[in-house]
């Protein structure tokens, strides 16, 4: 798509959203839009759901260094296999990921890194040990994510040694865990604090946290090589740089973060 016609494209549905656009079009470095493939149900509190009246964290992290650049991050939702194929051929500019979970990460593009991203075990608060270690949990039965893969867990689950029980999101499972139909959830430590603060019907205090993470990334964005956007991303890790050093980036943390129910 010529880059006028991507403009008022752009423009024309930009009119129509609000807050978090959404739009689908051709990708290129030189508009100064970045398309950032996501689902449309989001990863709270790093992305969220599509026509949430906030965009996430990650999403405000990135606005804040790319602004001064003349630069915006815009989303497109997308099924993840889409997304995957969108980037390869440049019709998306981004996809947030950690490298330690993409397949050949040298055939793309990536940011420094945004944040860290923790597993972790969550426990019912009901006086039970509470552990972070695999060997600790033989014989139990955690709670996990359909078609997810887990690392540190994943030989444990193979043969058995201990249990794993699948459901569809992080609310599922902790009102799994609270029924007493597992032992414990393995989940990402932002995602669990954010679903029992803005749950009706869940309580923070009903659940304790493991000491200790199971597994700890650099969440960053991949960036497609079918578009030249090193020159792009140079630039941008000093801006990540600034706004960490000028209390912008800690802002966002403390308007998304809650770290509060460890034992």
């Amino acid at each position: 798509m010529p880059v006028i016609s991507k403009l008022l494209f752009q423009l024309a549905i930009g009119i129509a959203l609000i807050l978090c656009p959404v739009f689908w079009a051709q990708a290129s470095p030189t508009d100064k839009v970045i398309l950032l493939a996501y689902s449309n149900e989001g990863w709270p509190p790093y992305f969220m759901p599509q026509g949430s009246p906030q965009c996430g964290m990650i999403m405000d992290i990135l606005n804040a260094a790319a602004k001064p650049l003349g630069y915006t991050f815009q989303a497109v939702y997308y099924p993840d296999a889409r997304s995957a194929r969108l980037l390869k051929q440049g019709a998306v500019d981004a996809w947030p990921k950690a490298r330690d979970w993409v397949p050949a990460p040298e055939k793309f593009y990536w940011s420094v890194p945004l944040t860290q991203v923790q597993d972790t075990l969550v426990f019912r608060n009901d006086g039970s040990p509470v552990f972070s270690y695999p060997e600790q949990m033989l014989g139990k039965t955690i709670g996990t994510v359909y078609n997810y893969k887990y690392p540190i867990f994943g030989p444990y689950f193979a043969n058995a040694r201990i249990s794993r029980s699948d459901s569809k999101d992080a609310l599922s499972q902790l009102k799994m865990l609270l029924r007493g139909r597992i032992d414990a959830v393995l989940m990402n430590k932002d995602v669990a604090l954010w679903t029992m603060s803005h749950t009706p019907g869940l309580k923070k205090d009903s659940f304790v946290l493991a000491p200790e993470a199971v597994s700890t990334v650099d969440y960053r964005l991949m960036f497609t090589k079918a578009h030249d956007w090193e020159p792009f991303l140079k630039k941008f890790a000093t801006q990540i740089e600034a706004i960490r050093q000028d209390g912008r980036y800690a802002q966002v943390l403390e308007r998304y973060h809650n770290r509060t129910i460890t034992p």
